[in-house]
């Protein structure tokens, strides 16, 4: 009622907090990363526990062509990752190839974890866990597509604006509650107040003129 917006307000409408940063508070709930869970910070030890998707790659159905395997729906067949990150192309033909016994010669070595030196599990952060889908939509609307978003909207209490409040939606969901947050700040020594200080102006609309 006091923001001069009916619900989602535009970028830098407000002075920017301490630090120079705009729209960290209110306006939208931000999407992060995380994968969501209920029991997630029951089941790690980690101070700040993270759920994330694991690594994959598309499926090589003939290297030779550069064509990728797909299913019946004509989407691409996607295999987990041989390693902590997303493959190159060149790396995958030459997995594929060692997998298929035509390629000796450039015999790839075993990766491992770089701290526990166990080998790499594409799933070490638990995305793909033991959480029963055949219960998804029963008695359960939690899978591996809930996503977390946290920070707090125009339309929540306050409670919400606490970082170990944690909610959940489908990632395919939408909603004017929810969005993403850029945290802007000028090049140069940061400044703790920046009043009096340049920053990035608002760009105001003209006003409607009837006929």
């Amino acid at each position: 009622m006091n923001d001069k917006a009916d619900i989602t307000a535009p970028v830098r409408s407000f002075p920017p907090n301490d630090f120079g940063l705009y729209n960290m508070a209110g306006n939208v709930n931000e999407w992060v990363e995380d994968t969501y869970r209920q029991t997630s910070f029951e089941e790690t030890n980690d101070f700040n526990p993270f759920r994330g998707n694991e690594f994959t790659n598309k499926r090589l159905a003939d290297p030779a062509k550069g064509l990728y395997a797909k299913d019946k729906y004509g989407k691409p067949i996607k295999d987990p990752s041989k390693s902590n990150k997303k493959l190159k192309y060149s790396e995958l033909v030459a997995i594929q190839a060692q997998a298929n016994g035509k390629d000796t010669a450039n015999k790839l070595p075993p990766i491992k974890d770089p701290l526990s030196g166990k080998p790499f599990n594409p799933d070490a952060r638990g995305y793909g866990d033991t959480v029963n889908t055949a219960l998804y939509g029963t008695t359960t609307l939690v899978n591996n597509k809930s996503k977390v978003y946290k920070g707090g909207s125009w339309n929540d209490l306050a409670f919400w604006l606490n970082p170990a409040t944690r909610r959940f939606m489908n990632e395919d969901d939408a909603s004017a509650e929810v969005g993403f947050r850029c945290a802007m700040t000028l090049v140069g020594a940061p400044e703790i107040s920046p009043e009096g200080k340049p920053h990035y102006s608002v760009k105001k609309s003209k006003p409607f003129k009837a006929n």
